[in-house]
């Protein structure tokens, strides 16, 4: 015990008295390494042995040697030792008995078994998260369209626009889907609205157009792959993609022509029991054959004559050649579809394309106004056979009469004379006066009374000359009586334009006086 009170590295080396006890203890014959570890859980009951100080160093082993100052000695199986290295900040934990301090077991068995057992769960985690992460990416999230649907039956398309009541359906469908099944889809919500008891019906019976809000102002046509292609491309840029599609019906499956065009008895029944209730409208099948070709050419000249353009006050515009809008009704579309159906001497009276011959449309027919009228027809055709041979009459054919009214001074040339009062300039301007043709030819009559812009829009007047007479506060036709060649040459006409506008109130001239009604264009 005097060695360990004793401070410096020699002094705690020598202890001679402790090494035949452990000689003793240990024996020769039983080796280190068959010493059992002691249980962790008794070593910590034990009261601790007073810790040496920072600065002393014990290091003690059975074979010690002076050649190796600091040697670390082998500690028994289960043993601890406490090392302290001199001027070191921590003191280190080695497993050796003879050193004071609180001794730290070594881990047991069964935890280094179980730090085994989690590292290959660990691995597989990670792999399976590795795995997940994967399917994610190939899992794309599939961007969906919503899909409005209108779909409009012909008995609709024939109420006026503000009436029209559409079934409407919706769709959420992926852009994924192919046009085949995005059209079966379609086309079953058409059949059972439009065709509920009809067991097969074609492709031809409804038309599919559809329109995007601020993309796709216009109605495009959706009956192929390209279509629905561009329609799906035209949403992309769009954060919720919405599609409105419009279904309209073309045609009927069958029309029963025995049936009367008026709701069904039941129907007439409930609407008498319950107030308020409005009677259910006739389906396709029961109207009449002549009402339902009516309704059709309805179909067709309301899709015919859509207006697009912005800022137009109706929906439907008959566009002559000279390409104005003239705004056409519920009353204009009826007529016309009615004049489709009426045939004059193995002809339509109207067609597609061309107007009927109706006062409502007469200041835009296809051609000149004398084409709309056969009275003005028959007149045209009396006044060309005066100018050529006559043909011989028949005593049971009835020929028109006409009535010639000329002026008084029908076949009288100019003034003789220059100076007819003895003044220079006043002669002279008569003379200049006399010289004037009139605008509307001696032998001619006026045509009947319209306003200018009727008159340049029948008779396909230059935008120039519409622009001078419009200059000039010119509105109707009854100024052409009072005008001669000389105003337009004050109006500052030009050679060409007299000529074009002269010809054009010939041929109004040759038209006829008649009445008509003054119709005004957008």
């Amino acid at each position: 015990m005097a060695a360990k009170k004793s401070k410096g590295k020699g002094k705690a080396k020598a202890k001679p008295a402790t090494k035949p006890k452990k000689a003793a203890l240990a024996g020769p014959s039983k080796p280190r390494a068959a010493v059992k570890p002691k249980p962790v859980q008794k070593k910590k009951d034990k009261a601790a042995p007073a810790m040496p100080e920072r600065d002393d160093v014990d290091m003690e082993s059975d074979n010690s040697d002076d050649s190796l100052p600091e040697r670390i000695p082998e500690a028994p199986a289960g043993g601890a030792f406490r090392l302290r290295i001199p001027g070191g900040a921590h003191v280190h934990d080695v497993g050796h008995h003879r050193f004071g301090g609180k001794t730290i077991p070594p881990p047991p068995a069964d935890e280094e078994e179980d730090e085994e057992e989690e590292e290959p769960r660990a691995w597989l985690q990670e792999e399976e998260e590795e795995e997940e992460e994967d399917d994610e990416e190939e899992e794309e999230v599939v961007p969906k369209i919503t899909y409005w649907i209108k779909i409009y039956s012909l008995e609709e398309q024939a109420k006026a626009l503000k009436h029209q009541d559409p079934e409407t359906h919706v769709l959420s469908l992926g852009t994924n889907k192919p046009w085949a099944d995005v059209y079966s889809l379609l086309k079953i919500q058409a059949v059972n609205t439009l065709f509920p008891n009809d067991a097969h019906v074609p492709d031809t019976a409804f038309r599919i157009k559809y329109t995007i809000p601020r993309h796709v102002k216009l109605p495009l046509q959706l009956s192929s792959d390209d279509d629905y292609d561009y329609m799906v491309n035209a949403t992309q840029k769009m954060k919720n993609r919405e599609v409105q599609i419009v279904i309209k019906q073309l045609t009927s499956l069958d029309a029963d022509a025995n049936k009367e065009n008026a709701p069904p008895a039941n129907a007439a029944a409930e609407g008498s029991k319950k107030t308020g209730k409005k009677s259910k409208a006739p389906s396709a099948k029961d109207l009449l054959p002549g009402n339902q070709a009516k309704l059709e050419n309805i179909v067709f000249l309301r899709s015919r004559w859509h207006c697009n353009r912005d800022g137009c006050a109706s929906t439907t515009c008959y566009i002559p050649p000279d390409g104005r809008h003239f705004p056409l009704g519920h009353d204009h579309i009826e007529k016309w579809a009615d004049a489709i159906l009426h045939n004059y001497q193995g002809e339509p009276s109207a067609t597609l394309e061309r107007p009927p011959n109706t006062s409502e449309l007469d200041p835009v027919a296809e051609h000149s106004v004398v084409s709309r009228s056969p009275i003005l027809q028959a007149r045209l055709k009396a006044m060309q056979k005066e100018k050529g041979p006559q043909a011989p009459q028949t005593s049971g054919v009835t020929q028109p009469v006409i009535n010639m009214v000329f002026p008084p001074n029908f076949g009288l040339g100019p003034a003789a004379a220059l100076y007819p009062n003895g003044v220079q300039g006043q002669g002279q301007a008569q003379a200049q006066a006399g010289d004037a043709e009139p605008l509307i030819p001696p032998t001619f009559q006026p045509g009947f009374k319209m306003d200018m812009s009727t008159f340049t829009a029948a008779y396909k007047v230059p935008d120039s000359i519409v622009a001078r007479l419009e200059k000039h506060r010119l509105t109707g036709t009854h100024a052409f009586a009072e005008m001669n060649t000389q105003h337009l040459e004050n109006m500052e006409f030009l050679l060409g334009e007299v000529i074009d506008l002269k010809q054009a109130i010939k041929q109004w001239c040759l038209d006829g006086p008649m009445s008509g009604s003054s119709l005004s264009y957008c």
